[in-house]
């Protein structure tokens, strides 16, 4: 199990999915272990879902032509409520990259893996790396990313 799961945030379904598997599989005694922190990775140009966390609501306007990656730029999840209650029951939490680095990023891993992802998992990459330069995760804490776009 990792100690901490990055996933760029759109519409995210599949992390509500993950975190109820996460708890079925601890009811059913498959898992005993810590449950990792969830966090939330959206563009500096595109993210209500930050501004929900970090203020309790959606302090500003958005238009999906505010970035270039599609599948960040859903401005109202259905399951808005479900997702701020992973990240806090997590102890986790969200955080902006800009869409230069999610493109330099690309390059980067590209470059050194030999792995084409795409510009939201780039967007977790590079989330990644800022949560490490914030000491919120330690270089040795086991780390998932999620390349949900390619």
């Amino acid at each position: 199990m990792p100690e901490v799961i990055i996933y760029a945030t759109g519409g995210e379904t599949g992390l509500i999915g993950m975190w109820r598997s996460f708890k079925e599989m601890i009811n059913l005694g498959w898992i005993t272990n810590k449950l990792p922190k969830i966090i939330i990775v959206q563009t500096e140009n595109y993210n209500p879902m930050i501004q929900e966390f970090e203020n309790g609501k959606v302090t500003a306007s958005f238009s999906p032509k505010a970035t270039t990656v599609n599948g960040l730029a859903v401005h109202y999840p259905f399951a808005n409520e479900l997702i701020q209650s992973v990240v806090r029951e997590s102890n986790g939490t969200a955080v902006t990259v800009s869409e230069s680095k999610m493109i330099n990023g690309v390059d980067v891993v590209a470059r050194l893996e030999g792995l084409i992802l795409s510009p939201e998992g780039s967007a977790s990459f590079m989330g990644l790396k800022k949560l490490i330069e914030k000491d919120y995760i330690k270089e040795d804490e086991t780390t998932l990313l999620f390349n949900t776009g390619s």
